[in-house]
């Protein structure tokens, strides 16, 4: 049996079990997955409990990416430049981190997103990935101010950075913040110039209210759950032992 859990704060609707189910018995395999929801301080027990009990590993998801990186023994290559991991491998009692965020942002839209100028939109785990996803293309990160640049720019060292949306234009709009997510916020409401598609990493809702107004203004739009499965697809291979980063 293999057993594997959630790690994250506030994830009662996560649909990463229900992938996890359908990948497992599509091979015939038993898999227990579970969310373990908790606090910051609660950590250092659950990772007492992952080694004690044999468990195979864990994803990772917001707001724990980074601070689980103390906990590893060995990590990827993605994981060390990115300072995020979202999987983590119990090997005969010591933790290898991963990233398959990088391998889902990729899966899930670098047949969605256009041609021309990229907005991100914040600067935490999952746009890091999506940094480092898609640093071949020609991108800005609206932030609130510079305190994580220089980290951020060993991802992507020519990475544009604004401080207001005025007076700018883009082809493409990601949101990679945790605004709307059962919520009825947006950053953005209004489409720029030149805008043809709207991306919110977000599943739930599927269509958030930054979605939902791009969609009135005729950009297209796509949601996160592409990428929530691709990346436990990855993760999946790893849970099984197949090693890849």
């Amino acid at each position: 049996m293999y057993k594997c859990y959630l790690l994250g704060k506030n994830i009662k609707n996560s649909r990463s079990g229900e992938i996890y189910r359908e990948l497992s018995e599509k091979d015939n395999i038993d898999f227990l997955y579970e969310n373990a929801d908790m606090n910051p301080e609660e950590i250092p027990k659950f990772v007492r409990f992952i080694k004690e009990t044999g468990a195979r590993g864990f994803n990772v998801t917001a707001p724990y990416k980074s601070e689980i990186i103390k906990y590893l023994d060995d990590m990827s290559e993605a994981v060390n430049v990115l300072n995020a991991a979202n999987t983590v491998i119990n090997k005969n009692g010591k933790f290898v981190g991963y990233n398959t965020d990088v391998y889902g942002a990729q899966r899930a839209y670098e047949n969605f997103l256009r041609i021309g100028k990229t907005l991100i939109l914040g600067r935490g785990g999952a746009a890091r990935a999506l940094i480092y996803a898609f640093k071949d293309f020609d991108l800005t990160l609206y932030v609130r101010d510079s305190s994580q640049n220089d980290m951020l720019l060993k991802i992507k060292p020519d990475l544009n950075f604004i401080y207001d949306l005025k007076n700018c234009d883009f082809a493409n709009v990601i949101n990679a913040t945790s605004v709307g997510f059962n919520e009825d916020r947006a950053i953005i409401t209004k489409k720029f110039d030149s805008q043809k598609t709207a991306v919110d990493i977000i599943y739930t809702p599927e269509r958030t209210l930054f979605l939902s107004e791009m969609e009135k203004q005729g950009v297209e739009i796509k949601n996160g759950y592409d990428m929530l499965y691709y990346q436990a697809v990855e993760a999946y291979k790893l849970y099984k032992g197949e090693d890849n980063d």
